[in-house]
């Protein structure tokens, strides 16, 4: 159960920061609230 606990927040973590390139690169920066709360998702699992 940990692993799986840790594999899950590891995914959502690399998710937002994908996400948070994408934003950046295109420059739509009105979703950059759901990108730090997938980061904060992925970082407190």
């Amino acid at each position: 159960m940990d692993r799986l606990y840790l594999i899950v927040g590891f995914v959502w973590l690399v998710l937002g920061m994908v996400f948070g390139l994408y934003l950046s690169i295109t420059g739509q920066l009105q979703f950059a609230n759901s990108h730090a709360h997938t980061n904060l998702l992925g970082f407190v699992i």
